[in-house]
């Protein structure tokens, strides 16, 4: 059966990705909020999406999502022409969501009576309160946005031809070289966040755990032990075991030598213009140094030790990628 995903040869930092399908929930929330489409993406640097789902807020590979090929898929670009400055403050608004809880209730509140927001999330709330960040509304009450007054906002302009078809055999090959969900950084902060939650409830974000602790220095040995439980400073070894050629002189020519067109892509997404991960790691980096310098506290060592390391491997990663295209011509 053919299937299809998005093409991410056609698509930009910032833009929206609207869906809908046949699933109960789908259905249940077009009829909530008289609209074709039911979820609300956002597409962020080297080719992964941020989006809340009843898990929570995460970030994926968007390879990983197929589509029937009657599902509605639409994405949307804006319209005015962002600067980089604003286009980040959407993205680290995004970023700095992931782990945050999903609220149910309030989506389906976006028709309804409309309580007080919580700092909970849903799909248009996130993609909405983001690009309000750059100072860019794309509905009256971005807390409680729809997936129908994105689609319908006149900001936006369809980015044609978004979707590309995959067959079902390859699409279930290619997933299952794809690291598993316990693998990824978002399951570790979900499960940092869940244990401090069993502390102070009101937290949502990795940010709220920064202040709680300058706030309540006494539990930095108990933060620095749910961070050390959850193995959250070790999720990056997977990448290093999976793709060694990227962080090892000399690897990258023989995988090259199997498949070039392989290296090409991967070049071009690591080192092109959307990728901005080790601009993302420095400054963290930096945050940490001074908070770590400021408070001497034991958990601000750890991720300022964390991010020391992926600044390092990035930079690593980067000449490897920037070497190999150039003792190649590739431009």
């Amino acid at each position: 059966m053919t299937k299809k995903i998005l093409d991410a040869s056609r698509m930009r930092r910032g833009d929206i990705i609207l869906t809908s399908s046949n699933n109960k929930i789908s259905k249940a929330i077009r009829v909530m909020t008289s609209s074709e489409v039911s979820h609300a993406a956002l597409w962020i640097d080297n080719g992964f999406i941020i989006d809340a789902v009843k898990e929570g807020v995460f970030s994926s590979n968007p390879e990983r999502l197929a589509f029937d090929l009657s599902d509605c898929v639409y994405v949307l670009r804006l319209k005015e022409s962002l600067s980089d400055e604003r286009l980040d403050k959407i993205i680290r608004y995004a970023q700095d969501q992931i782990g945050s809880r999903y609220s149910i209730k309030e989506a389906i509140l976006t028709k309804l009576t409309k309580p007080p927001a919580t700092r909970k999330q849903f799909c248009s709330r996130l993609v909405a309160q983001a690009y309000s960040q750059a100072g860019v509304f794309v509905s009256r009450e971005p807390d409680y946005c729809k997936p129908s007054d994105i689609l319908e906002s006149q900001l936006f302009s369809y980015v044609e031809n978004p979707t590309k078809e995959i067959s079902e055999e390859f699409l279930t090959s290619y997933n299952e070289a794809l690291p598993a969900i316990k693998n990824n950084m978002d399951y570790s902060t979900q499960q940092v966040l869940k244990k401090v939650r069993e502390i102070d409830n009101s937290i949502e974000t990795l940010n709220d755990v920064n202040l709680f602790l300058l706030n309540n220095r006494n539990r930095d040995e108990e933060i620095y032990s749910i961070y050390i439980k959850s193995k959250y400073c070790e999720v990056y070894k997977i990448e290093l075991g999976r793709h060694p050629w990227r962080y090892i002189p000399g690897q990258i020519d023989t995988v090259a030598n199997s498949n070039k067109e392989e290296i090409i892509d991967y070049y071009k997404k690591t080192c092109g213009p959307e990728s901005d991960i080790l601009k993302r790691y420095t400054k963290k980096l930096r945050f940490y140094e001074k908070i770590h310098e400021t408070t001497k506290l034991k958990t601000f060592l750890l991720l300022k030790q964390l991010y020391k390391t992926l600044v390092d491997n990035e930079r690593i990663r980067l000449k490897i990628a920037r070497d190999w295209a150039k003792r190649n011509c590739i431009e």
